[in-house]
C-alpha cells in the first residue's frame, strides 16, 4: 500500500511538472517564469485552507493571507490519495509531502494564516526546505494562546537568512536548538504581525549569533535588561520603534549594550505614550552612545520637549544622519551644541508639534520622568557645564549674557552638514538678519511653516544649492534676501502670497544674484503681472513654474542667453501670448528644446488672436497636452485645440473678408468728420473769436466791476515758495528786508506750517490766507516736484480770486530763457508769469539790490 501511495504521488508531481507552463500548483496559483529555469507561485488571498502541491522547479511561493492551519489535505488532491494517506497515517500532515520535493525553494511567505490558531503548530514540513533563505511566518498567532516556538521546525534550515515571525508570550531565541547560524535578519513586529513580548532578558537572542538586522516593533515590552544586545557583535541595524511601554528609560541599558556591537543604524521612534507628558532627554540616557559606531540615529516621534545642554556632545561621534522629527522642541541652550557633531550630514527636525496617528497597536501606558535624576540637570547653571557657549556663538556685543534680540550672533553649525529638514513644523516667525559660521549645508527643506516675512540677509549661505520655502504664507521678501545665495540651483516658493511684491510696478529683481539658478517654482502665489526685471539675472535658468496664478499678460523677462527648457503657465488667466513674447520663446527653443505648458487658461480664438493660434499649430516647441487646450470665440463658445486647424481656417476666412471693409469704412467716416469740423471752424473763425471776447467782457463787467475793488483781509502779506536749497536766501535776506525792515508778514513752510495738519492742508491754508505768492525761481526750484506742485495750487487759487489779478510774483536770479525752465511742465507754468511781467530780477551786482527790494515791496503793497 505504501508503494501505491508513493507511485500515485510521483504520478501527480509528474503531471504538475509537465504542465508547469500553465499551472505550477494544484491551487491554480498565478505562475511567473523567473527566467532561470524556476518559477514563482503567487497564491495570496485565495481562501486556501491546506498547503497545495507545487511543481518541483518552484523557487518562490507566496501563500500569505489564506486560511492555512498546516494540517489536513488539499481539497484538490485526489480523494483516493487522501484516503490512502489518512489510512496509513504515514505522516502528520500532507504539507510535509507537499514541500518535500521543492529542493529549489528559496522564498516562502506564509504570513496572515492560522498556523498558531488552534494549538502549537506542526512545522516539521519546513525541515525539508534546506535551501530556504527567506521565511515569513508573521501574523499567524492566536492571541488567546500562551505558547512558545517549535524550535525543531527551524533547526534544519541551514541556509535561512531572513525570518519574520510573531512574538510569542513564552517565546525567545536563546535555545541552542535553533542553530540558525546563518540568520542575519529577524523581524518581530506587532505592526505587520502579532507581538506579545513583555520583556527582553539577557541571552534572549543567544541562538542567533549572526544577526545583522533586528526589528522588534509594536510590542508591549516594558523592560529591556542589560546584556540583551551586547552578544550580537555583528548587529548593524536595530529597530525598537513603536514600543510605547518602554519610554526613554530603556536608553540607559540600550546605549550600554550597543557599545559592544557593530551597530550603525538605531531606530527608537515613538517610544512615548500617545497622550503622555513631554519627554526630557537626560545625559545618563545617552552617555554611552559616544562609544558606539552609530551613523544613523532616529529619535523621531517621542514628544521630546527639552534635553540637557550636554546631550548633543554624547551623541555618536561618527553619526552622519540624525532624525528628531515629530517632537515638541522648545528653545534651549542645547540648540547651540550641535557643532560637536562634526560628521553629521543630514538632520531632520521636521513635523514638530504635529500628531501623526498610525495603525499600530495601542497599549495603556504612562510616560514618567525620574525627577530625582533629571531635575538637577534641567536646572543646572551654565557655569557648571564643561563647555562654553562662546564656542558655539560669537557676538559683536561686549555683554556677557546671550541675549539674541540685542546682539548680532553667529551660529555655528556642524561643519559636514549637507541637508536640513525643518518642514511641516507650524513655526511662525520673521527671518531677520542671520549669521551662520562654518556653514557648508547645501539643502534646506523648510516648507509648510509660517515664515511670512523674509528680511535677511542671511550670511554664510555660499554653499546653498537647494531651498524649499513653499507653503509658508510668505508675503514679503526683501530685495537683498537672496544676495547671499550665489550657488543656489533650485528654489521653491510655491504656495505663498508673493503677488504683491512680484508685479509690474516693482522695479527691482529679487533674484538678481541667483546666476546659477536652474529651477524656480512660483506657482500658487496670486501673481497677476510679471515684474519687468523678474529673473533677468538668472542666466542659467532651465525650469520656470508660474502655474496656478492670476497672470493675464505674460511677458518674458529672461535674458536672451537663458537656457530655458521648461515653462509652466498652466491655470492662469491668459487669453493670448503677445507676438514679442512668442519671438523670445522661439529664440529659446533654437538653443534648447523648449517645453511649454499653457493648459487651463482662457484663450481667445478671434481675429485679434489668430497669430497666436497659428503659432501653437506651427511651432516646433513642445506644448504639453496641446489637444486639451480650449479657447472662446466671439460668441463665447468654447472649442478645444483638437480642432485647431478648423478654428484657424474659419478665422482666416472670416477675418480676411471683413477686415478691409471694416477698416475702410472706419477711416472714411473719421476723414469726413475731421474735414467737416475743420472747415466749419475755418469758415466762421472771425465770428467765433468775436463772440468769445464779447462774452468774456460782459462776464467781467458783471462779476468784477472796474469801478470798485473788493476788499479782503489776509493773514499773511505773502506766501513764499522755495526749494530747501534756497532756504538761506529766504530765511536771511527775504525775511530781513520784508519783515524786519518793512513790517510785512511772510508765511514760510519751515516756520509757519502747523504740525497738526498734512502738507496739502498747510499749503492750501497758506495760499488762501496770503495776499501774494512769492516764487523763488532757481534751478533747484524747477527740479523740485513739490515746489512745482505748490505753484500749480497757487495758479488754481489765482483763477478763483476776486480781488487780485497778478497775485503771483516770481523772483529770478538771471534773465530767463526757455532752456533754463526745465521740462515742458515747468515751461508751461513759469513762462506765462514771466511774459506777464509778474517777476523781479535779483541783480548779482550789490548796487542793484536796493532797487530790487523797492520794486518787490511796491508789488507786495499794491
Amino acid at each position: 500500500m505504501a508503494f501505491a501511495i508513493a507511485f500515485l504521488y510521483v504520478v501527480w508531481l509528474s503531471v504538475l511538472n509537465s504542465s508547469a507552463s500553465k499551472e505550477c500548483s494544484s491551487a491554480r496559483c498565478k505562475c511567473i517564469d523567473l527566467g532561470d529555469g524556476t518559477w514563482a507561485a503567487n497564491c495570496t488571498r485565495r481562501n486556501i485552507k491546506q498547503i497545495p502541491l507545487f511543481a518541483k522547479n518552484i523557487s518562490k511561493i507566496n501563500l500569505s493571507h489564506n486560511l492555512i492551519s498546516g494540517i489536513g489535505t488539499d481539497t484538490e488532491w485526489p480523494q483516493m490519495l487522501k484516503e490512502l494517506y489518512m489510512r496509513e497515517n504515514q505522516i502528520k500532515s500532507i504539507a510535509s509531502s507537499a514541500f518535500r520535493a521543492l529542493v529549489h525553494l528559496e522564498v516562502l511567505n506564509l504570513a496572515g494564516n492560522k498556523l498558531w490558531y488552534i494549538y502549537s503548530p506542526e512545522l516539521s514540513y519546513l525541515q525539508s526546505l534546506t535551501n530556504l533563505r527567506i521565511l515569513d511566518l508573521s501574523n499567524n498567532v492566536d492571541y488567546r494562546r500562551d505558547t512558545s516556538y517549535p524550535v525543531h521546525g527551524f533547526r534544519f534550515l541551514r541556509k535561512l537568512e531572513s525570518l519574520k515571525i510573531d512574538g510569542l508570550r513564552r517565546g525567545n531565541f536563546k535555545d541552542g536548538d535553533w542553530n540558525l547560524t546563518t540568520l542575519t535578519n529577524l523581524t518581530v513586529s506587532g505592526i505587520t504581525g502579532k507581538c506579545y513580548f513583555e520583556k527582553l532578558q539577557g541571552g534572549f537572542f543567544g541562538g542567533l549569533p549572526s544577526l545583522i538586522l533586528l526589528e522588534i516593533t509594536g510590542c508591549p515590552i516594558k523592560t529591556i535588561h542589560k546584556d540583551v544586545f551586547s552578544p550580537l557583535h555583528s548587529l548593524h541595524t536595530l529597530d525598537l520603534s513603536h514600543n510605547q511601554l518602554l519610554t526613554f528609560a530603556v536608553l540607559t541599558n540600550l546605549s550600554f549594550d550597543l557599545q559592544f556591537t557593530n551597530i550603525r543604524v538605531l531606530k527608537v521612534k515613538k517610544l512615548y505614550c500617545r497622550h503622555g507628558l513631554g519627554t526630557y532627554l537626560s545625559n545618563n540616557q545617552v552617555v554611552h552612545f559616544k562609544n558606539t559606531s552609530i551613523t544613523d540615529l532616529d529619535l523621531s516621534g517621542n514628544h521630546i520637549e527639552m534635553m540637557h545642554p550636554e546631550v548633543p556632545k554624547y551623541f555618536p561621534p561618527n553619526m552622519t544622519r540624525l532624525n528628531i522629527a515629530e517632537n515638541r522642541f522648545t528653545w534651549g541652550m542645547y540648540m547651540l551644541a550641535y557643532q560637536f557633531l562634526t560628521k553629521l550630514k543630514v538632520i531632520d527636525i521636521s513635523k514638530q508639534f504635529s500628531n501623526h496617528f498610525q495603525n499600530i497597536p495601542s497599549f495603556y501606558c504612562q510616560n514618567s520622568i525620574d525627577c530625582a535624576s533629571t531635575d538637577s540637570e534641567m536646572h543646572a547653571p551654565l557655569n557648571t557645564l564643561d563647555w562654553n557657549a562662546s564656542t558655539m556663538v560669537k557676538s559683536t556685543s561686549p555683554q556677557s549674557d546671550l541675549d539674541l534680540s540685542k546682539k548680532q550672533v553667529t551660529f555655528y553649525v556642524p561643519k559636514s552638514l549637507e541637508k536640513l529638514f525643518f518642514h511641516d513644523s507650524n513655526f511662525a516667525f520673521t527671518i531677520p538678519e542671520v549669521h551662520l559660521g562654518n556653514n557648508f549645508c547645501r539643502q534646506y527643506h523648510v516648507q509648510n511653516n509660517f515664515f511670512s516675512t523674509l528680511n535677511g540677509p542671511m550670511y554664510g549661505m555660499g554653499y546653498t544649492e537647494y531651498v524649499d520655502i513653499s507653503g509658508n504664507l510668505v508675503h514679503y521678501i526683501s530685495p537683498q534676501f537672496f544676495n547671499s545665495f550665489p550657488n543656489m540651483t533650485y528654489l521653491n516658493l510655491s504656495n505663498n502670497i508673493l503677488g504683491n511684491i512680484l508685479n509690474d510696478t516693482v522695479k527691482e529683481d529679487h533674484f538678481k544674484a541667483l546666476q546659477k539658478l536652474k529651477e524656480i517654482k512660483l506657482s500658487n502665489n496670486t501673481i497677476s503681472s510679471i515684474p519687468p526685471k523678474l529673473l533677468s539675472g538668472a542666466v542659467s535658468l532651465e525650469t520656470l513654474d508660474l502655474s496656478n496664478n492670476l497672470i493675464t499678460n505674460f511677458t518674458c523677462t529672461l535674458s536672451e542667453n537663458t537656457p530655458l527648457k521648461h515653462l509652466d503657465l498652466s491655470a492662469n488667466r491668459l487669453n493670448v501670448i503677445s507676438s514679442q513674447t512668442i519671438h523670445r520663446l522661439e529664440s529659446f527653443h533654437e538653443r534648447k528644446n523648449l517645453t511649454i505648458n499653457p493648459s487651463g487658461n482662457f484663450f481667445d480664438c478671434t481675429c485679434e488672436t489668430i497669430f497666436f493660434l497659428q503659432w501653437v499649430r506651427d511651432s516646433k516647441i513642445h506644448f504639453l497636452e496641446k489637444n486639451k487646450y480650449t479657447c472662446r470665440n466671439s460668441h463665447l463658445r468654447r472649442r478645444t485645440f483638437s480642432e485647431l486647424n478648423d478654428i484657424i481656417r474659419e478665422l482666416e476666412q472670416n477675418c480676411t473678408s471683413n477686415l478691409p471693409r471694416t477698416i475702410g469704412i472706419t477711416v472714411s467716416v473719421m476723414v469726413v468728420l475731421t474735414i467737416g469740423i475743420m472747415g466749419t471752424l475755418y469758415k466762421f473763425r472771425w465770428t467765433i473769436r468775436y463772440f468769445f471776447y464779447r462774452t468774456k467782457l460782459e462776464i467781467q463787467e458783471i462779476v468784477k466791476p472796474s469801478t470798485r475793488k473788493m476788499n479782503r483781509e489776509y493773514r499773511y502779506s505773502a506766501f513764499v515758495l522755495y526749494s530747501e536749497n534756497d532756504s538761506i536766501f529766504v530765511e536771511n535776506d527775504l525775511v530781513h528786508q520784508l519783515e524786519l525792515q518793512e513790517g510785512l508778514q511772510l508765511c514760510l513752510s519751515n516756520r509757519d506750517f502747523s504740525p497738526g495738519l498734512r502738507k496739502f492742508a498747510n499749503v492750501t491754508h497758506a495760499i488762501h490766507n496770503s495776499r501774494k505768492i512769492i516764487c523763488v525761481v532757481t534751478t533747484d526750484f524747477l527740479d523740485d516736484r513739490w515746489c512745482i506742485h505748490q505753484l500749480q495750487m497757487a495758479l488754481e487759487d489765482k483763477v478763483h480770486r476776486e480781488d487780485e489779478e497778478d497775485c503771483i510774483i516770481c523772483i529770478l536770479f538771471r534773465d530767463p530763457s526757455l532752456g533754463d525752465l526745465g521740462g515742458s511742465q515747468q515751461s508751461l507754468l513759469i513762462m506765462p508769469l514771466i511774459q506777464n511781467r509778474s517777476h523781479a530780477l535779483y541783480s548779482q551786482n550789490p548796487e542793484g539790490h536796493a532797487p530790487f527790494w523797492r520794486r518787490l515791496i511796491a508789488a507786495l503793497r499794491e
